[in-house]
């Protein structure tokens, strides 16, 4: 009797829990619940480190008035470790049967200290895609470490503070033990030094140089109390985890790292999030495959999810979404500039670490279309357009829908409570055979309606996922992927179903301002109607998921997450998070 009461109360408590999940993430999130914790990527910004890596730069390839279509883009060349950003494991600790011997001198001479205080320092088979997406995301402690800063003689310059123990526990003492599961991040306010060259340079460069103190760093004793304690992802409004000396910043990346933890470096805001661990972040970067870390954004959700969110991520409820971003792989559209990731060094003469940089077009693989990849600037005139069909083109879709519409909303200024919120599934399938080859099904709003009528009525701020099975089924490495984009393109293959403008205005009226499809674009036939209609509505568009059979029609929590450069929209990663 007493057993059987025992397991009907635990059924009870799971059924409540399921229950106030399902209603946590079913509410919308709204303005000031989510708090951008990333840097903005540009040139005129001290992004990425002033040694040793590839500076970044961007260009535009295509504009509205572009011979390649009625569309902007542009492509970014970018270091691994630029802005925000994380190391995998990988980035300092090398795979198995790496030889020591292939060393630098001076890094021999480091292995040889950090092993006769430390031990032995790991190798891992865990590079940038092989992390666990449910490492990304947690709940949040922020360890003020402002007061160690302004201590060090300058005669020690560049050496910054050191992270103790001590400080750690002086923050669990104030808000409780730190927990298996917790993101600890240190926050110095280091963020506030990200401003634009020649100030700037007091980001980074100051302090590498000698002309400043150093940002504050964890000692490698610090990283392995938390690690202990179940941390696996730290978080850093510093330039780095590593400080600027070079022992340190190798020992306390070895530390760690070779305990397979991950750091994200360079975040910001972290003094606007609560300290004590009531907050959900969630840090997603690229999916380049075989990278030692890459570029992200980080956030932290601070409504009325937040408490869900977080126990559902330790709970490991965390779907990945995400295409992987290869070469070998058709995540780059045809005539599009090219994905190419170049290592600029592997554990060698640079240093014991791994690092590359990549050449990124604004929407390949998973990625999203703000506003300004298909909506022109104020002042653009229809008769900017390349050639007499887009014109023509362009004047139909006033005639039926109003005005082209004007933007101004880049990537990073897309409202970053855009980016995630309730997920509703509505299912479409292939529709194969009903359109022929080179040509693209339409969906129409009534598939919208038809799941309306099963769950109930779309509310303003729902994320829209529009599952067709295509990218699961055809997105494969070369050469079997051409049937993907390329054969349709071609008029070999039949092509993915796609959103109508009668569906997007659907869907805009209702005010669901994300719409998620695992399509390679949500341009079909009326690709053009379809693009500029949501996106001059203000709508983001998130394409090329994949990973969705299992997901639930509703009930689950969708976010998307992408760095924050300056353009028409950017790859990134999606995931859903299950209650």
């Amino acid at each position: 009797m007493r057993k059987s009461l025992i397991f009907a109360m635990a059924a009870i408590l799971v059924l409540a829990f399921s229950v106030a999940s399902f209603a946590a993430f079913n509410t919308p999130v709204k303005k000031g619940e989510v708090v951008d914790l990333s840097l903005t990527v540009a040139m005129d910004l001290p992004g990425w480190w002033p040694f040793v890596v590839v500076p970044y730069v961007v260009a535009d390839y295509n504009k509205h008035d572009g011979w390649r279509g009625p569309y902007w883009t542009r492509t970014h060349i970018i270091d691994s470790h630029c802005a925000t950003h994380y190391d995998s494991p990988q980035h300092f600790i090398p795979p198995p049967g790496f030889d020591n011997d292939t060393y630098t001198p001076f890094a021999k001479d480091m292995l040889a200290q950090y092993e006769a205080k430390y031990g032995p320092r790991a190798t891992t088979p865990i590079c940038n895609d092989k992390v666990p997406v449910t490492q990304f995301v947690g709940p949040l402690r922020v360890v003020d470490v402002t007061h160690t800063m302004g201590k060090i003689p300058k005669s020690e310059w560049p050496a910054g503070p050191n992270i103790e123990v001590a400080d750690i526990q002086m923050h669990e003492a104030k808000y409780g033990p730190i927990k298996a599961g917790d993101v600890v991040a240190f926050m110095s306010k280091w963020d506030k030094k990200y401003v634009k060259f020649p100030a700037g340079n007091g980001y980074a460069y100051d302090a590498l140089v000698g002309k400043a103190e150093g940002w504050p760093t964890p000692s490698p004793e610090c990283v392995i109390y938390l690690y202990d304690k179940g941390v696996r992802m730290l978080v850093t409004d510093g330039a780095s985890m590593g400080d600027v000396t070079g022992k340190k910043a190798i020992f306390t990346h070895w530390a760690g790292l070779g305990r397979e933890m991950i750091y994200v470096e360079c975040g910001a805001n972290l003094d606007k999030v609560p300290a004590d661990g009531s907050a959900f972040f969630c840090f997603l970067p690229l999916k380049t495959e075989g990278a030692s870390g890459d570029i992200g954004r980080a956030i932290a959700i601070v409504g009325p999810q937040a408490k869900a969110l977080n126990q559902a991520a330790l709970a490991g409820k965390v779907v990945d979404l995400t295409t992987l971003l290869s070469p070998n792989w058709p995540c780059v559209w045809p005539g599009h500039f090219p994905l190419n990731i170049v290592v600029e060094n592997i554990w060698g003469p640079g240093g014991p670490w791994k690092s590359e940089f990549k050449t990124l077009d604004e929407h390949p693989g998973t990625h999203y279309d703000a506003p300004t990849h298909f909506v022109p600037p104020p002042g653009f005139k229809i008769s900017q357009y390349q050639g007499k069909g887009m014109q023509e083109r362009a004047a139909k879709y006033e005639a039926k829908w109003g005005k082209l519409p004007h933007s101004t909303v880049t990537n990073d200024k897309v409202p970053i409570e855009q980016f995630c919120g309730p997920m509703k599934v509505v299912d479409v399938g292939l529709m194969e055979g009903t359109a022929g080859p080179g040509k693209r099904p339409a969906i129409g709003a009534d598939a919208i309606k038809a799941f309306e009528a099963k769950y109930g009525p779309l509310q303003k701020g729902d994320v829209v996922l529009l599952r067709t099975g295509y990218d699961d089924k055809y997105y494969l490495p070369f050469p079997e992927g051409s049937r993907c984009v390329a054969d349709v393109l071609g008029g070999k293959a039949e092509g993915w179903p796609s959103p109508s403008a009668e569906l997007v205005d659907y869907l805009s009226k209702k005010g669901v301002m994300n719409m998620v499809a695992d399509i390679p674009s949500m341009g079909g036939e009326d690709w053009y109607e379809a693009h500029v209609l949501g996106l001059g509505r203000g709508m983001i568009y998130v394409e090329m998921v994949m990973n969705t059979a299992d997901l639930p029609n509703t009930g689950g929590f969708f976010i998307y997450l992408s760095p924050k450069t300056i353009g028409s929209g950017q790859a990134g990663r999606a995931i859903a998070i299950l209650p």
